[in-house]
C-alpha cells in the first residue's frame, strides 16, 4: 500500500481477485500490491473489508491471472 507493507493470509484466490485475512485495516479503494510467494507480485485494488477480512481485485486481465496462477501452483 502507499502506507507500507502489511502481512496477510490468503484465504482464496481466483482469476479476478482474492480474499485475505489481515491484522489491521487498510481501507477500501486502496491501491496495493499483493505478493504471492512463487507467483510473484500483483497489483490489486481493495474493494471491500469486513472485520479482519478483505477482498481485492487484480488489475491485470483475468486471462493473465489464470496463466500466472496456473503456472505457479503445483497441484
Amino acid at each position: 500500500t502507499p502506507d507500507g507493507a502489511f502481512e496477510c493470509i490468503v484465504l482464496n484466490v481466483s482469476r479476478s481477485g482474492a480474499q485475505l485475512r489481515l491484522k489491521s485495516p487498510i481501507g477500501p479503494q486502496t491501491e496495493a500490491a499483493l505478493t504471492l510467494g512463487s507467483l510473484g507480485t500483483l497489483a490489486v485494488d481493495v474493494v471491500w473489508q469486513r472485520s479482519d477480512k478483505m477482498g481485492v481485485r487484480f488489475r491485470a486481465a483475468p486471462e493473465e491471472i489464470a496463466q500466472i496462477i496456473g503456472d505457479g501452483l503445483s497441484l
